[in-house]
């Protein structure tokens, strides 16, 4: 093997990726020089370190040399959904009414009903089915169970703390979601705990349009009739996280797909703030 096909060469990424356990079962098979065979058996016969995508399991040059990877951890895909009491206009941000989320691997859901401090629009109300009259929170004419923003905001870290390098991923998140969310953070003076949770954001709108340029449509309706996520129940968040997790899954979204569209929190924080 020439010299050069060794040298591990990182390539960029916005978030951290897998990590890996590189253990050397056959380094005695190894032709190299004695000196670099003498330091080789000095330092032990397991590393661990990070490797990229091309260097996962079945490389062909990772086999040639006899080298045994397992894989230790991945960054934990957390896709996310809010409702509010209407659209971002004019500079002000809505407040959040619900807000779900459900852990990509696991399946892990977290789900809460939030009073809000602002009137909600007749426009968010017919969508959502939430309304609020300054003393009960209700879904369709029933009353729900629901707390304050800092309570819920709270509760949701807690629940993000499960889980390691967490990305958080909403469609058109960009644009509605993470502004949104980032802002109740911010006025709930819990940035630097949150953003301690986190790795980063991920907008699977970008993913969509990068993956099929060729769909007419990249919403999240057109997207769970074309491939196959079945009717739902939009502007309700649990259902919208649900249906996004099927869509995903039946897209071929692949860990590496997250992470390739995935801004930092130092990024993000910076923009939006």
């Amino acid at each position: 093997m020439e010299k050069n096909e060794k040298r591990h060469v990182k390539r960029k990424s916005k978030v951290k990726g897998p990590s890996y356990k590189i253990i050397n079962e056959d380094i005695e098979d190894v032709k190299v020089p004695q000196k670099k065979r003498q330091k080789k058996e000095k330092k032990g016969k397991e590393t661990s370190f990070e490797i990229t995508d091309e260097d996962k399991p079945g490389c062909s040059h990772q086999l040639e040399i006899g080298y045994h990877v397992k894989k230790i951890t991945e960054p934990s895909i957390v896709i996310l959904d809010l409702e509010t009491t209407g659209l971002i206009c004019g500079g002000i941000i809505p407040h959040i009414t619900q807000i779900a989320a459900m852990e990509y691997s696991s399946k892990k859901r977290f789900s809460k009903y939030i009073c809000p401090e602002l009137s909600i629009s007749p426009i968010a109300e017919m969508l959502t089915g939430i309304s609020w009259n300054g003393e009960a929170l209700l879904h369709r004419g029933n009353p729900v169970e629901c707390v304050g923003i800092k309570t819920a905001l709270n509760d949701f870290m807690t629940w993000l703390q499960k889980f390691h390098d967490v990305t958080i991923v909403a469609h058109n998140g960009r644009r509605f979601d993470f502004k949104v969310l980032s802002t109740a953070v911010h006025n709930c003076r819990l940035s630097d705990i949150f953003n301690s949770s986190l790795t980063g954001f991920c907008d699977s709108l970008d993913i969509f349009r990068y993956k099929y340029p060729q769909l007419k449509k990249h919403n999240q309706a057109y997207l769970a009739d074309h491939f196959g996520a079945g009717s739902y129940n939009a502007h309700n968040a649990v259902d919208d996280v649900e249906t996004l997790n099927i869509i995903l899954r039946n897209a071929c979204v692949t860990i590496s797909d997250f992470m390739e569209h995935s801004d930092d929190v130092e990024c993000w924080e910076n923009e939006n703030m």
